[in-house]
């Protein structure tokens, strides 16, 4: 469990986490010297509970507040710091604010120094303290007296944290690791070190790790939680990573270390936003923000996509376009402020709102496109991952579901992914073709299949003389958009449900065949009769068809079907039949047997042909494997020799 301060500068949270643990956050030399935390500072306590329990401490003065926000993401339980002789001051305010956006929905109020108050005084800042808690995420919570100095109310304030701690919900462990890195230093003799909140998971020494950005491969030499060394981290601590193979200059504050492909950066996500009620200005499109994603302080513009803008109090989807890449995943809380101060006196700019993204890789929305972005995005608010699973399958623009891709978009555990998936195919809604790898919408694939099926009918109806369609016209008019195992794998369904069937390198419905009129039947036996008489000094086809075509027997068409059909094959300078070529191989193996080569003149004399036919011939048995070309020469081909063998 993660406790992280919240307050205004100099009201004792340093002090206070050094009276519950003994351990002094202020680590730097500045911040002692000043008495003031400029860094996160980092603590940890031992609750009666048994959960050892890390302290973020975070800097109080309005100059550092992105590093309290950084400190502030992925905590558990807030602990805001009001002091008893100030009351709530503005970064009082402006950090309950953070709580609320960031949805921090446990917490305790310690009123310190209460030594120095007398009580009347004390009950009116208490009294102060639950008024400024109405409308916040804390309101109602228990606001605890305390004194660092004389430790008064310190084991009440110890109580109430474990009270709190036995509410707080387990983190996610089975979803791929991931740490916002908040600090990265160098340690003598291990090298490069990053630490941070665990926010999802678990990190095992060993494991590899990707870096993003700026998109580096890692390994996790060693682990440490709370300082102590140990194998294994889980979602909620705090972590200290020592980072193989790379140099501190290459590990910015504020990237992300995760699983291996399991997160990807982002330059534009989509989000729930909602504006702070005192919100110095109405937000709207094209406004350039600082946007507080994990322990990163980035640089955007907004989009507005449900209104024209936005006022102070009201909430509304947005998409953010990021000028750096960062990581987001669904479901995580993030700030926005101002991208300059519009208050006079002021050193930082204020917060502007907060939200949650929804959707971590967004497109690009035109403005007519927003309409219907809303409406998804409404949807995907309150989705379940089979309603995920479902939606993805469906939008999938290669119709293969791919469960990694799911996962990182949505932030779901692969193993969920997976139940998902498998209770999916068993209702029936998902589907595993025959032969694939790969999960598809079944009502997708079906679609798939059903136009397949349309594009054969359509091409039997044109042409009817012909055995089938052509493979890749079936693909082309089917699925020109979809990768060929796509396709494939449609084919091979409809073949297997017994409504299609191959014909060679030719699709046809499984109730069709060629249906001649006599007519048509005797100019087709004339055209294959033309060239099975003349099997080696063929004629020319117009020839052929000019002598042969009558009124409802269409020589061409017919002629095309002898082709597909293979009884002719074109070899570019003439046609063959069949036969001729069956009898041409036979000629050439014999030839070469008897004499280990042969040249053109001598397999054109076999043929009893001339050159302009053979040379054709010789190129096709080559290609065939019948024969070989070295030098004016013919050898026997590797297709011939292992027939021979």
């Amino acid at each position: 469990m993660i406790i992280g301060t919240a307050g205004h500068v100099d009201h004792g949270k340093t002090t206070l986490i050094h009276a519950l643990t003994g351990i002094n956050t202020d680590r730097l030399a500045e911040e002692r010297a000043r008495g003031l935390s400029i860094e996160l500072g980092f603590a940890w306590i031992d609750l009666p509970c048994g959960v050892r329990a890390g302290i973020v401490d975070v800097p109080g003065h309005e100059r550092f507040i992105h590093h309290m926000l950084a400190g502030a993401t992925n905590m558990d339980l807030a602990l805001l710091v009001v002091a008893a002789d100030e009351g709530v001051r503005p970064q009082t305010r402006e950090h309950l604010d953070i709580l609320t956006l960031l949805e921090v929905q446990r917490g305790l109020v310690a009123l310190t120094k209460t030594d120095l108050v007398e009580p009347e005084w004390l009950e009116l800042v208490e009294g102060e303290v639950a008024q400024s808690l109405v409308g916040t995420t804390l309101e109602d919570v228990p606001i605890i007296r305390v004194s660092s100095v004389t430790r008064a109310g310190l084991d009440d304030l110890i109580a109430a944290l474990d009270r709190v701690a036995r509410e707080v919900a387990p983190r996610d462990l089975h979803a791929p690791f991931r740490l916002p890195v908040d600090r990265v230093f160098t340690m003598a003799g291990f090298g490069t070190v990053v630490t941070g909140t665990l926010a999802a998971g678990r990190v095992r020494v060993g494991d590899a790790a990707d870096v993003l950005p700026p998109n580096l491969k890692t390994r996790i030499r060693t682990v440490q939680v709370h300082g102590d060394p140990c194998d294994e981290a889980i979602a909620g601590s705090r972590v200290a990573l020592n980072l193989a193979g790379l140099s501190v200059g290459e590990v910015p504050r504020g990237c992300v270390v995760g699983a291996v492909g399991a997160y990807r950066p982002t330059d534009r996500f989509d989000a729930r936003v909602r504006v702070v009620k005192d919100a110095p200005k109405p937000v709207k499109s094209g406004m350039r923000i600082r946007v507080h994603l994990g322990a990163a302080d980035l640089i955007g513009r907004l989009t507005v996509l449900d209104a024209r803008s936005m006022a102070a109090g009201e909430t509304g989807l947005v998409q953010i376009r990021l000028e750096q890449p960062g990581v987001a995943t669904r479901g995580e809380h993030f700030v926005l402020r101002y991208f300059a101060s519009m208050q006079p006196g002021r050193k930082s700019a204020p917060t502007l709102g907060g939200g949650v993204v929804l959707e971590p890789y967004a497109a690009f929305y035109r403005a007519r496109d927003r309409a219907a972005a809303v409406i998804r995005l409404q949807a995907a608010e309150t989705a379940t991952p089979t309603q995920l699973v479902l939606d993805a399958a469906r939008d999938a623009s290669d119709l293969m579901l791919d469960p990694t891709t799911v996962a990182t978009r949505w932030n779901l555990a692969p193993e969920t992914v997976t139940t998902v998936i498998d209770e999916l195919l068993r209702e029936g809604r998902l589907m595993r073709p025959a032969g694939a790898g790969w999960v598809a919408a079944t009502q997708r694939f079906s679609a798939l299949c059903d136009d397949l099926l349309t594009a054969v009918r359509a091409y039997h109806a044109q042409h009817p003389l012909r055995a089938g369609m052509p493979v890749e016209q079936a693909r082309t008019a089917a699925a020109p958009a979809l990768p060929p195992r796509v396709f494939q794998a449609a084919g091979t369904h409809v073949q297997r449900d017994g409504t299609l069937r191959r014909v060679g390198d030719r699709l046809a419905l499984a109730d069709f065949t060629v249906q001649l009129t006599p007519a048509q039947q005797d100019t087709r036996d004339a055209i294959e009769r033309a060239f099975r008489d003349n099997l080696f000094t063929p004629p020319d086809l117009q020839e052929v068809l000019a002598r042969v075509s009558s009124d409802g027997a269409p020589g061409e068409e017919l002629a095309r079907a002898l082709l597909e059909a293979g009884v002719l094959t074109d070899l570019g300078e003439v046609i063959l039949h069949q036969h001729a070529l069956a009898r041409a191989a036979a000629v050439a193996t014999q030839l070469l047997r008897d004499g280990g080569q042969m040249t053109p003149a001598e397999f054109r004399d076999a043929l009893g042909s001339s050159r302009k036919y053979v040379m054709p011939l010789l190129e096709y048995l080559d290609r065939q494997g019948i024969t070989r070309r070295e030098g004016d020469v013919r050898v026997l081909g590797p297709a011939a020799a292992r027939a021979s063998g």
